[in-house]
């Protein structure tokens, strides 16, 4: 297979266990890897991971939520909403990718798709590292819960589709873009997302502001 068949494929296929196996097992790893993050930040956060292991993800976080109402909300929130955001980038991508009429501007679509999840990604890693104790904590926990949750799931995508690959050429272009999502500290990608016309970027546009606008009823 190449590029524009292996991700049609996954999405159509893999999807579903790509999102169970992220809710499974994935969201315990990523929060695991929390606790250092923010171990400097502040004392509720601190004691909001390291409570994790022994009082369950549940009872943290209404315990948490007592100190911090709106972060509290993050941690309950952001995990449904880039799962449900992707379903939604999902039906995107495949309708966006069956209305171009060849293969080369499949391929392209693809590209430019995995280019901008890539950017997306890497530019809010490298904000995070940057903004420090200038950022408010409840939102430098969201951005970072969105980021790690994202990066994640995403690797997850390309990794299943990268399984399923012959083309040699599309692979190496694929494990480029992985490599950028594994080591983000090392990237310079950049921003794509000033393009506004490009329909792979507004489907990833759409993907970020979905995920990052919670709801008011935290649903």
């Amino acid at each position: 297979m190449n590029l524009t068949e292996s991700m049609v494929f996954v999405f159509k296929n893999k999807s579903q266990n790509i999102f169970k196996g992220f809710v499974k097992e994935d969201l315990k790893i990523i929060l695991n890897t929390l606790i250092e993050d923010f171990s400097s930040i502040g004392i509720s956060s601190k004691n909001f991971f390291k409570s994790i292991p022994q009082n369950g993800i549940k009872s943290s976080i209404r315990q948490f939520a007592k100190s911090s109402k709106e972060t509290g909300q993050v941690f309950i929130v952001i995990p449904k909403r880039v799962v449900s955001g992707f379903k939604i980038f999902k039906q995107d991508f495949l309708a966006e990718l069956e209305a171009l009429p060849d293969q080369k501007q499949k391929s392209i679509f693809c590209l430019k798709v995995i280019g901008s999840l890539c950017s997306f990604l890497v530019m809010n890693f490298t904000t995070l590292k940057k903004s420090g104790a200038k950022t408010s904590l409840p939102s430098l926990i969201k951005t970072q819960v969105v980021v790690r949750l994202s990066q994640v799931l995403v690797l997850r995508v390309l990794g299943e589709v990268a399984q399923n690959m012959s083309d040699e050429e599309d692979l190496k272009h694929l494990n480029y873009f992985r490599s950028l999502l594994q080591h983000p500290e090392k990237s310079n990608i950049a921003d794509l997302s000033t393009d506004g016309g490009d329909e792979a970027i507004q489907i990833v546009e759409k993907l970020k502001n979905y995920i990052f606008t919670l709801p008011d009823n935290g649903s």
